[in-house]
């Protein structure tokens, strides 16, 4: 009995050393890793317009105060799925659009972050604790949200040096409709101020030829563009950073009904437009058809039966039109011009931010819990319209396909006559 007890109390001190020695290594690890994550420096993160106060006074160029956007309520077809339309706000408010002048600062491709003072700075509309980064969910940075504090987690032996330059990078430009609302309407705001006009722009490398074009056209073809690729760094002696001019989260950390959806400067997207009026007509198009269907590409989010809405809505006069077959010139053209626009919620109806106020804009989408609904609706208020929703059936996966209803989208139709859209 008593060799049991010994046995015993042995056993459980040497758990006890062992617990301390855990204990002892993991805050000494800590310690380690509170400045470094296997060799690559933990570094403070924060938003550009707090940090000023910390990082000392710079340069600053006021171009738009604060802006108010009403947003009414979408209508809903079957008018019974309206409650899907939870409003998160009646009206938004978009922060004052300003540039800062940053001495000694770093960039990485394909990514909002800038590395200045030895704090990784960020927009000030990014909110860490409630959204993830697109560099963090790719992989090429570690954020700890909850700390502030975030690692970059690739290294380029040789970075890119330069001795000005804007920057206008982002983990999100590849896409269409996040280059048009957010990204392109900044270039627009930089563009429009004199003060900047010998200042090189640097954009991400490898952009869809659209894209280029629509930097080309408002940045003018005697500006100097640096591309920069997505693994490379890059080291400016003097930077200007303007603040945003649209922003949407890029994943929220939790689903929610009532997520951020996006906010837009009515400034920024009108001074856009003003760079971009077009007279260019599309070579395969009937132009100008006042009525457009636009046809979606995709592998989700379809519609099941779009070949019977697609010959409904011929029937009525509408073109179907493929945008990523058109240039940049062409896509601006034809949405300044419609009277009417229905597509399926997809990067192409982005374009609404050229049709002028009072188009009458159509979303063919799925009844969702916590789908993007207001994303749309607070694009389009920003430059002067409103938002109608037909919604097919419920589904219950985000990328899910669905169904339309073509008697309730009979029933919009019917509504345009008093529109003043031809039917």
């Amino acid at each position: 009995m008593n060799y049991m007890i010994n046995f015993l109390v042995e056993k459980f001190h040497n758990y006890c050393v062992g617990v301390k020695l855990i204990v002892k290594v993991k805050n000494e690890l800590k310690k380690h890793f509170r400045k470094e994550f296997f060799g690559k420096k933990i570094l403070s993160v924060s938003n550009l317009e707090s940090f000023l106060g910390v990082g000392g006074l710079v340069e600053a160029y006021t171009h738009a105060s604060p802006s108010y956007t009403e947003t009414p309520r979408p209508e809903v077809y079957p008018k019974k799925d309206t409650e899907y339309l939870e409003s998160p706000h009646s009206k938004y408010i978009f922060p004052e659009i300003r540039t800062y002048c940053l001495s000694g600062a770093s960039l990485f491709g394909r990514s909002d972050f800038i590395c200045w003072k030895g704090v990784f700075v960020h927009d000030g509309l990014f909110n860490p604790h409630r959204e993830y980064a697109q560099a963090e969910y790719a992989g090429r940075a570690a954020l700890n949200h909850k700390r502030d504090k975030m690692v970059w987690l690739q290294k380029d032996p040789e970075p890119v040096y330069l001795s000005v330059g804007a920057h206008f990078l982002s983990g999100c430009d590849a896409n269409y409709a996040h280059w048009l609302t957010e990204v392109l309407p900044k270039i627009s705001v930089f563009c429009s101020d004199k003060t900047f006009a010998d200042v090189p722009l640097i954009i991400s490398a490898g952009l869809h030829p659209n894209i280029q074009e629509s930097v080309r056209k408002v940045a003018g073809e005697e500006r100097k563009i640096i591309f920069l690729e997505k693994n490379k760094m890059l080291y400016a002696k003097k930077l200007y950073v303007t603040s945003s001019a649209g922003y949407v989260p890029f994943e929220p950390r939790k689903q929610d009904r009532q997520f951020f959806q996006g906010i837009f400067s009515s400034y920024a997207l009108e001074k856009m437009r003003q760079l971009l009026m077009s007279d260019a007509i599309p070579d395969n198009i009937d132009f100008p058809p006042k009525k457009i269907y636009l046809r979606r590409i995709s592998t989700m989010r379809n519609i099941t039966n779009v070949h019977e809405v697609e010959k409904l809505l011929t029937r009525r006069g509408y073109v179907p039109v493929e945008p990523e077959k058109l240039t940049f010139n062409e896509q601006v053209s034809l949405f300044e011009n419609a009277q009417s626009i229905i597509s399926a919620t997809g990067a192409g109806l982005a374009n609404i931010v050229f049709c002028r106020p009072g188009t009458q804009i159509c979303v063919l989408s799925r009844k969702y819990s916590t789908a993007s609904y207001w994303y749309w609706q607070n694009i389009a208020c920003a430059t002067g319209n409103v938002i109608t929703y037909v919604l097919g059936g419920h589904v219950k996966k985000r990328h899910e396909d669905y169904a339309i209803n073509l008697r309730d989208l009979n029933d919009y139709l019917d509504t345009l006559k008093d529109k003043g859209v031809a039917v």
